[in-house]
């Protein structure tokens, strides 16, 4: 299965309720057969890479899930990840978080002082980075998952 995984956090703010609600570092955007070619804006995003595990679709898409209730202050988009930092450990080609901050700060930056969209700036030819798809191994794939922790309501005593 490819997936398509984010590198970059959406909100890097203190509230981890608000970051609950987004999607961020590690966590699976996208998930497309083996056969099926990845769009040309998702290969090259920079805050995405495509990864390619010998998996399930149900293993794959298990990691998109959450437990979402707009009327549930504790809910989150996505109750699983992927720890992008034990597989660039691994050895895999994949951009640090650091990395990944700078790129986006550089093209923020420049489409202020352009007055060009920022998505425009991303998908530009300084910053769109042509994505490989990285082959993980089952067992990589298996150690770098991990289970969100629940969020707890600062209101309750206990």
């Amino acid at each position: 299965m490819l997936l398509v995984v984010r590198v970059l956090n959406k909100y890097d703010g203190p509230d981890p309720h608000v970051a609950a609600k987004v999607t961020g570092r590690g966590d699976v955007i996208e998930v497309l057969d083996d056969n099926q070619e990845p769009g040309r804006l998702t290969r090259i995003n920079p805050s995405w890479v495509i990864l390619r595990a010998p998996i399930s679709r149900a293993q794959a898409e298990a990691l998109k899930s959450g437990d979402q209730d707009e009327f549930n202050p504790l809910s989150r988009l996505r109750a699983f990840g992927l720890n992008l930092d034990a597989l660039i450990a691994r050895g895999y080609p994949i951009p640090t978080h650091t990395q990944a901050r700078k790129t986006r700060d550089e093209y923020e930056a420049e489409a202020e002082a352009s007055g060009a969209s920022r998505s425009d700036t991303k998908y530009s030819e300084r910053f769109a980075r042509a994505v490989a798809i990285i082959d993980i191994s089952e067992a990589d794939f298996i150690a770098a998952r991990f289970s969100k922790p629940a969020l707890t309501d600062p209101g309750i005593i206990g």
